[in-house]
């Protein structure tokens, strides 16, 4: 964001409660490479249904391609947790090299 760097714990402040029903996608690289226990407190403090991104350093390309195909599934399910945990099953299907 902008020419410096956010912590999690700095965007968890700004959004905390504004999410409800929301799913967030953390585009950068290696935003996802933190303890599992971190994240549940990130989407319980935000109200977020979901969150994903990448746990590594990745090809903007690949990840452009990936991010085309996940807002494109996206766009047609429901946000409940059934639905995004589906949506999450079939996006690993669809590709699963990008996975």
């Amino acid at each position: 964001m902008g020419d410096g760097s956010v912590t999690l714990g700095q965007l968890e402040s700004w959004i905390e409660g504004r999410c409800q029903r929301r799913v967030i996608h953390f585009g950068a690289c290696s935003v996802m490479n933190t303890h599992g226990n971190r994240l549940r407190s990130f989407m319980q403090n935000t109200g977020s249904i979901a969150i994903h991104g990448y746990r590594e350093d990745v090809d903007w390309t690949e990840s452009a391609a990936f991010e085309v195909l996940m807002m494109g599934r996206l766009q047609s399910a429901a946000f409940t947790t059934p639905s995004i945990k589906k949506f999450n099953r079939e996006l690993k299907e669809t590709a699963p090299g990008l996975y």
